[in-house]
């Protein structure tokens, strides 16, 4: 397969040539799936092909070299076999059905019933009801041929008492999910559509490695396997300007970077911005200052050996360590899990 490590969806139209050699390669590779293979139209150029929307890497697709499934592990098939999904069903004709939807008057109170018949089963003859939602499904029952105004007569009723749930706790896959399509959490429609363009906060390769880091810094915590806010995250939520904490800043943001790449800003003119713009926000901050909750347990925090000050993680290229924040009068440093790997005072 190509390079993995993107999240954009789209294929350079100079690779459109390629559609035969890459498939001839996927039933070399899968014997299987040869008739669905058969079954799809190479000369169609579906919306996936738009050179406008390919970011530094487009699309991550199978190439036109054969493989040996049985070298790759179940979850390697698995990966390859979504991957091939994927770029095969666009030679495929669009699913096309009729959804019908009854809305039934039952002593003033409006009940809704939805159904679905197929008329052309298109792309889903590849992967089947795979992509539905639980929605989707619920939506496919087959309803009896009605017409309006027709009287329907009510054979049973059930009466539930129920209760409004909160939204369930996040995992890091639902919150991966949750970064990744934060254009549901933007108000202006505009920028909705600008973060929904560039697939929310962060990238495929840097999400995790943020909610990483947001757990090292205390902000929030594991519990088994959830993820949940601290109270040090929520406080710092609470005092931080909202600027900071927007999404839609994000998308402003991404609409700047956009427009240096279209040369619509040069990255002079976006950097000068971004400048006053954190002044504006130090400023604020100095002028109304942070009211930190009271009571809020800081993270324990490692002490240097030698000098007592508080120690802070960091990356080399041998590994992480503990350094000491009073550097350089004082550069002890502790291995990870291990000793004290060096010391030396300024004074010496």
């Amino acid at each position: 397969m190509t390079y993995p490590r993107t999240d954009c969806r789209y294929l350079p139209v100079s690779m459109f040539a390629e559609a035969d050699a890459v498939l001839d390669a996927m039933t070399q590779t899968d014997p299987a799936i040869a008739h669905a293979v058969d079954q799809a139209d190479a000369a169609t150029q579906s919306k996936a092909w738009n050179d406008t929307k390919i970011t530094a890497h487009h699309a991550i697709i199978p190439t036109a070299k054969s493989a040996d499934l049985s070298r790759m592990s179940a979850a390697e098939q698995q990966l390859y076999q979504m991957i091939r999904t994927r770029y095969l069903v666009q030679f495929y004709p669009d699913h096309e059905a009729d959804r019908t939807i009854l809305s039934i008057d039952v002593a003033g109170a409006a009940l809704r019933a939805s159904g679905k018949t197929v008329i052309v089963e298109g792309w889903k003859t590849v992967t089947g009801s795979a992509d539905e939602t639980d929605e989707d499904k619920a939506g496919n029952a087959r309803l009896p041929a009605v017409s309006e105004g027709d009287p329907c007569r009510v054979t049973d009723i059930k009466i539930q008492a129920k209760q409004t749930r909160p939204p369930a706790a996040y995992t890091e896959g639902t919150l991966i999910a949750a970064m990744k399509n934060i254009a549901s959490r933007v108000t202006d429609e505009r920028l909705k559509k600008i973060m929904k363009d560039t697939a929310g906060l962060g990238t495929e390769a840097t999400r995790a490695g943020i909610i990483k880091t947001l757990i090292d810094r205390g902000f929030l915590a594991k519990k088994k396997k959830k993820r949940v806010s601290t109270e040090a995250g929520q406080a710092l939520i609470g005092v931080l300007p909202q600027t900071i904490t927007n999404p839609d800043t994000t998308a402003l943001w991404e609409q700047a970077l956009d427009d240096i790449s279209t040369r619509r800003m040069t990255l002079d003119d976006f950097v000068a911005r971004q400048t006053k713009w954190v002044r504006a926000a130090v400023g604020q901050v100095s002028r109304s200052g942070l009211a930190m909750p009271q009571g809020i347990e800081a993270k324990p925090q490692k002490k240097c050996p030698e000098c007592g000050q508080a120690m802070r993680k960091r990356q080399s290229q041998h590994g992480a360590f503990w350094g000491c924040t009073g550097y350089p009068d004082c550069t002890t440093t502790v291995q990870i899990g291990g000793k004290r790997r060096r010391k030396k005072a300024a004074e010496e």
